[in-house]
């Protein structure tokens, strides 16, 4: 008999379609059967397009909720961790973050598995704005003074047991000269310039943070000769030589450098 001439599952359905959240119902080898009205707004379609697709095809992320294949039924005493969070695609491409929970459902010789879903994906942007700001330079994006510190402590620890560790301290000459002749906006665009050319000269795996207005540092890991970071110091000083141009303005800066090694 098919799903939607069974009384059971019609009165299933239309009980999901009562609720405040989305629910998606499928079989045990996570086909769809149906989505309620919410679900079916969230992902931009229509019910009658999804009957019968893999619940992977909006869920990329749902096989690995039991830590069992798709194809592998759940026990029908067994349900997965609620509030676990989910990827879903939308049919336009656009990505979810879902909050969901499963629950297998058995109703005389009806089985089936029910999704809910909690479209968390504002909450989820918020959260990553504020991890963002708590650990990187707004003006440069490079890790401000905290996420460093964190950096550092680890650097430190996996010191022990690899190879040296450096810390490069720069500071730009005579920047809040150049502030105060020209104006704010010019020493924030040679600030974001200075940034870049760092990042330019250092290897990928290396953290540049900005500590302060004008302070900068690098952190060296796994630096096996020690004239390697001298070498590095001498790359960055030499990076400094080409003039800036900011804002139609021609700047020559010079760089101090302080090197720490453990």
């Amino acid at each position: 008999m098919e799903y939607s001439e069974d009384s059971v599952c019609v009165s299933i359905i239309n009980s999901i379609n009562q609720t405040g959240d989305a629910v998606i119902l499928t079989d045990f080898e996570d086909n769809v059967i149906s989505f309620n009205k919410i679900a079916q707004e969230l992902f931009k379609v229509d019910c009658k397009e999804v009957e019968g697709l893999g619940i992977h095809c909006f869920l990329p992320d749902y096989p690995l909720l039991s830590g069992k294949p798709a194809c592998q039924p759940v026990s029908e005493s067994e349900a997965v961790k609620p509030l676990l969070l989910l990827r879903g695609v939308v049919s336009d491409g656009e990505k979810l973050s879902l909050q969901t929970s499963v629950m297998p459902l058995s109703i005389g010789h009806f089985k089936t598995k029910m999704l809910i879903l909690r479209d968390v994906t504002e909450h989820e942007k918020v959260q990553e704005d504020l991890h963002y700001l708590s650990n990187y330079d707004a003006l440069t994006g490079l890790a401000n003074r905290v996420l460093f510190q964190e950096r550092l402590e680890h650097a430190f620890i996996r010191s022990e047991r690899r190879e040296n560790l450096a810390v490069l301290y720069l500071d730009l000459d005579g920047f809040n000269s150049i502030n105060d002749a020209l104006n704010e906006q010019v020493g924030n665009e040679l600030l974001k310039e200075t940034a870049q050319r760092i990042r330019q000269t250092v290897r990928k795996e290396d953290t540049v943070a900005r500590l302060a207005s004008d302070e900068f540092a690098i952190i060296l890991e796994d630096v096996k000769d020690i004239n390697n970071i001298a070498a590095i110091a001498e790359n960055l000083l030499q990076s400094f030589t080409a003039p800036f141009t900011v804002t139609e303005n021609e700047l020559f800066v010079t760089v101090s450098i302080g090197i720490a090694i453990s």
